[in-house]
């Protein structure tokens, strides 16, 4: 007896990585609003996901923690997620913090497939990364494009650990560029 994965499902959340790209001071993107840390995040996502038509555009979240806020908590939504083509990423909160998901989070809002950097400062527990000295790595809390300054990475091409926290390179600098990943949430 063989159970077949669901590859695609229709009733799915969406969730993308964002075509734009930036430094760790997310208010200094296109998009951002003049928000600043999560909120300019949200924005991001939002204003990409209401360009592209996208239901429930105003629902979008950032998957970003900081220094108050764990990504996986800003999530009330229980998914299920797919990416633009349908693919499923995650079922449920659950796959987003148990170290794999489904398939990644390599397609922009528009649709285009892109192997990027991504802005998370999360570990793949969902939860804030804090290096081996305690310091959380949220770019001063994604408002720093300082080279002094170090936030952490995720790569939109891979399904383990790495989608979200890519341990072998330490922290980057937030003058770096990367992109952030947008999730429908309830």
């Amino acid at each position: 007896y063989h159970v077949t994965p669901q590859y695609k499902t229709a009733s799915a959340k969406k969730v993308f990585v964002t075509s734009l790209k930036g430094s760790g001071d997310l208010s200094s993107w296109p998009d951002s609003d003049g928000k600043l840390g999560i909120d300019a995040g949200n924005a991001i996502c939002q204003n990409l996901a209401h360009k592209e038509g996208y239901d429930n555009a105003d629902k979008f979240t950032a998957w970003l923690s900081d220094s108050v806020n764990d990504a996986i908590d800003l999530l009330q939504s229980e998914g299920p997620w797919a990416r633009h083509d349908g693919v499923l990423v995650a079922k449920n909160g659950a796959d987003l913090e148990d170290g794999s998901i489904f398939t990644s989070i390599s397609q922009t809002e528009k649709g285009d497939y892109v192997n990027a950097n991504v802005w998370t400062g999360t570990q793949s527990t969902g939860r804030n990364y804090h290096d081996a000295q305690g310091r959380r790595l949220i770019c001063n809390d994604w408002s720093s494009s300082a080279p002094s300054a170090q936030g952490k990475f995720g790569l939109s091409f891979d399904t383990f650990r790495s989608w979200s926290d890519i341990d072998d390179i330490g922290a980057s600098s937030c003058d770096k560029e990367g992109r952030l990943y947008c999730f429908e949430n309830d």
